[in-house]
């Protein structure tokens, strides 16, 4: 398996990752996230809030970052956010779990999706604390 599928491996197992958008004055914004679903072109998706902070920033700004870790290695994944509000794809993508924050269910005027577009993948890998390998992978060739 080489390091794209392992990351994608990982993510499509719900991962806990950190999210970041850029504010209007240019930092980065990072919060965790829940991964809701990775489709077949290796789109992340993620259920939110539509009034929440992200959602703002991401209609203002779509370039994103997400990261996280394990036992194996690091990764960091540049790349673009879409807002989607189209009922069909919030009902495909829909959990029971999500409930506690969207009690209306799927069709709850507050629930929208984050659909995140990588570009560009880094990953380091950790043999041990002296060996490392940091593998840098363009995913779309739009940068």
């Amino acid at each position: 398996m080489n390091t794209t599928e392992k990351v994608f491996s990982q993510l499509k197992a719900g991962t806990q990752v950190s999210l970041a958008s850029i504010t209007a004055s240019g930092y980065p914004r990072p919060v965790p996230m829940s991964i809701t679903a990775v489709g077949k072109n290796k789109e992340i998706w993620f259920a939110t809030s539509l009034k929440s902070e992200k959602v703002k920033a991401y209609k203002e700004n779509p370039r994103a970052g997400l990261s996280y870790y394990n036992d194996e290695f690091t990764a960091s994944i540049t790349g673009r956010i879409k807002v989607v509000e189209e009922s069909g794809k919030k009902r495909e993508l829909w959990h029971d779990t999500m409930s506690f924050y969207f009690p209306d269910g799927a069709d709850s005027k507050d629930y929208c999706l984050l659909q995140f577009t990588p570009e560009l993948l880094r990953a380091v890998t950790v043999k041990d604390i002296y060996k490392y390998e940091v593998k840098t992978i363009l995913l779309l060739n739009t940068i």
